[in-house]
């Protein structure tokens, strides 16, 4: 009897599996060129797979909304070029989105895309949405849903003892007013700071991670099961 209940205990506590799909999108013109990879999410169980499929839409709708508008002024561009007769500059547009998933479990998604765009100049410029998904209410999360803003000095120290910059190119400390996007594990808290956040571009961007063993009751999500 005790090792039927167990097993019964066992069965019913296991969590379904998310499995995770890259999709890549890729086209070129002379005006410009769009090279998109972003992963998508599915499950065996109806429910969880229903509602990943919710966040594959607004993956797909934001990434394509991204692409539309940067062909659109792509050609409006270049088209203004060859209507005032000036030569046609040697660059074209660029749109490049790649992501980084910190989590996929059938309780929470968080994933981050990297959004880089040229459109003329010394240099592109990259920016960073996070995209963070409670899949059993189909909610997506504000920074609110993570975060007791009202600890904002106890999670800022955090953010500068956690802090690496070995080369001392960044000259700011990071704050959460400065962030840029915040995604989650089951261990710890990203931090990403994109350029001119903390210094010059050269340096690039920075991610800052903060155990959520140190937040403690700064980080309001149970994901550490």
């Amino acid at each position: 009897m005790f090792v039927y209940v167990m097993f019964l205990s066992a069965c019913h506590t296991a969590a379904p599996k998310v499995t995770v799909e890259e999709r890549t999108v890729a086209s070129k013109t002379d005006a410009w060129t769009v090279d998109v990879q972003y992963r998508v999410f599915a499950s065996s169980d109806e429910a969880v797979n229903a509602s990943l499929e919710n966040l594959n839409v607004q993956l797909e709708r934001y990434v394509s909304a991204m692409s539309d508008s940067l062909k659109v002024d792509a050609e409006e561009i270049f088209k203004s070029f060859e209507a005032d007769s000036l030569p046609r500059p040697s660059w074209g547009y660029a749109l490049n989105v790649t992501d980084t998933v910190y989590m996929a479990t059938s309780e929470y998604v968080s994933v981050r895309l990297a959004v880089y765009q040229f459109t003329g100049g010394a240099h592109g410029m990259t920016n960073f949405v996070a995209f963070n998904y409670d899949v059993e209410n189909q909610k997506f999360l504000e920074t609110t849903d993570l975060l007791d803003f009202e600890k904002t000095v106890a999670i800022n120290n955090l953010l500068k003892e956690n802090f690496e910059n070995p080369e001392q190119c960044f000259d700011i400390d990071p704050t959460l007013d400065l962030v840029s996007s915040i995604n989650f594990s089951a261990s710890a808290a990203y931090f990403t700071f994109g350029h001119y956040s903390l210094g010059p571009y050269a340096c690039g961007p920075a991610e800052v991670t903060v155990s959520l063993k140190d937040l403690g009751e700064s980080f309001l999500l149970n994901v550490a099961k």
